[in-house]
């Protein structure tokens, strides 16, 4: 397994494993649990980190580019079968798998 970024928050790291696995890459989130007990974190080589196979690393950086270009831009949107809220990096619901619908023009 490779290391594939270090995040500071752990809901953060579970959230780029997902976007990697709707895209066929299966990883590992590690040290999500990188937290003293009064809440502080704890040192950066200790934080979560997304990691996955060797032989899928060189996808995996090129989706996180992805999802990093999308999570900065464009709005959250509403499965329109569960009603959950995804963030834009998602091209499909987390919670049941449908699609994003198309946008609308505007």
């Amino acid at each position: 397994m490779i290391e594939i970024i270090r995040v500071d928050e752990p809901a953060l790291a579970h959230l780029i494993l997902g976007y990697l696995e709707t895209h066929g890459i299966p990883g590992e989130v590690v040290g999500d649990q990188a937290f003293w007990s009064d809440g502080s974190m704890v040192p950066r080589d200790m934080r979560p980190t997304v990691r996955v196979a060797d032989e899928h690393a060189e996808d995996a950086r090129r989706l996180l580019q992805e999802f990093e270009d999308r999570r900065t831009s464009g709005e959250s949107w509403f499965c329109p079968k569960c009603g959950d809220v995804v963030p834009p990096a998602f091209a499909e619901c987390p919670v049941c798998r449908v699609v994003r619908p198309p946008r609308k023009a505007g």
